[in-house]
């Protein structure tokens, strides 16, 4: 009898053991998990603010009644300048990176720009820009959280520009 009694201890401590790895292994591929989806869900976050800094732009300088774009200085920094005509005069739209954001500023055409009053558009690390010697493409270039995208636009399509 008392050795059918050790037998069915060192079953227990077999299963108690498999249990405890079990559990273990369990938790640890859950804290795994965790650390994966966070890191998932930063990467898409990132992800859309650049997509979204570009798509922004790309859609400002496409817009039908831009007749003009520009690089202007402003401060410290420097400023795309998107002029469009419009049945009450002349506009001007002031594109900019200003204290960790891309800003946005609409205002008549030869108007004061205050870089502080603009509109925060969307939260970056860096913003940069190089309109061509010919003034027909803009390069674009937007960073957040290490990783950065560019894009290429055709802009002054129609519009008459001397360099």
């Amino acid at each position: 009898m008392k050795q059918r009694q050790k037998h069915y201890s060192f079953d227990l401590v077999l299963a108690m053991t498999l249990f405890c790895v079990f559990t273990v292994v369990a938790l640890l591929l859950v804290g795994i998990g965790s650390r994966v989806y966070a890191s998932c869900g930063e990467k898409l976050q990132t992800d859309y603010q650049l997509r979204t800094a570009l798509s922004y732009l790309a859609g400002k300088t496409r817009y039908e009644s831009v007749c003009l774009t520009e690089t202007r200085p402003l401060e410290n920094t420097e400023a795309i300048v998107l002029t469009e005509r419009t049945e009450s005069g002349d506009y001007e739209t002031w594109i900019y990176f200003y204290d960790g954001a891309l800003c946005e500023q609409y205002i008549p055409a030869g108007g004061a720009v205050d870089p502080a009053a603009a509109a925060a558009l969307i939260r970056l690390e860096d913003f940069s820009f190089t309109l061509s010697e010919d003034g027909r493409t803009l390069d674009l270039t937007v960073r957040a959280a290490g990783r950065s995208r560019s894009l290429t636009l055709c802009v002054n399509r129609f519009a008459e520009v001397t360099p």
